[in-house]
C-alpha cells in the first residue's frame, strides 16, 4: 500500500511540477524565437541599409563623372577654338587675357606673330 501510495504521490509530483514549469518553459522558447526573429530583422535592415548607400554612393559617383566629362568637353571645345584662332593668326595679346591663368597653356601654345 505504501508503494502505491509513493507510485501515486511521484505521478501528481511530476502532473503538478509539469503543469507549472510549463507556461515558464513555453515563455523562454518563445522569448528566444523572438530574439533570434528580431536578430534577422536587424540584420536584414543593416544590409539594406548598406545597400541604399552603395546605390547612393554609386549615384554621385556618376554624376561626378558626368559633370566632370561635361567640363572637360566644354574645356577641349574652348581649347580648339582658341587654337584655331591661334592658326588663323586671329589671336593678338588681349586675346590671352581672356583665357584664365594656366602655366602650362602659357609654356606651350604661343600666338603667331608674323
Amino acid at each position: 500500500m505504501v508503494g502505491t501510495a509513493l507510485i501515486a504521490l511521484a505521478a501528481a509530483s511530476v502532473g503538478v511540477i509539469g503543469t507549472l514549469l510549463a507556461p515558464v518553459l513555453s515563455q523562454r522558447l518563445t522569448a528566444r524565437s523572438q530574439a533570434e526573429q528580431f536578430e534577422r530583422q536587424q540584420r536584414t535592415d543593416h544590409a539594406q541599409r548598406v545597400h541604399q548607400q552603395q546605390l547612393a554612393d554609386e549615384d554621385r559617383r556618376r554624376d561626378c563623372y558626368v559633370a566632370a566629362n561635361a567640363a572637360y568637353r566644354r574645356y577641349r571645345i574652348e581649347l580648339m577654338n582658341y587654337l584655331w584662332l591661334v592658326e588663323k593668326g586671329e589671336v593678338a595679346s588681349s586675346g590671352t587675357s581672356m583665357l584664365r591663368p594656366m602655366p602650362w597653356v602659357e609654356a606651350r601654345v604661343k600666338p603667331n606673330r608674323g
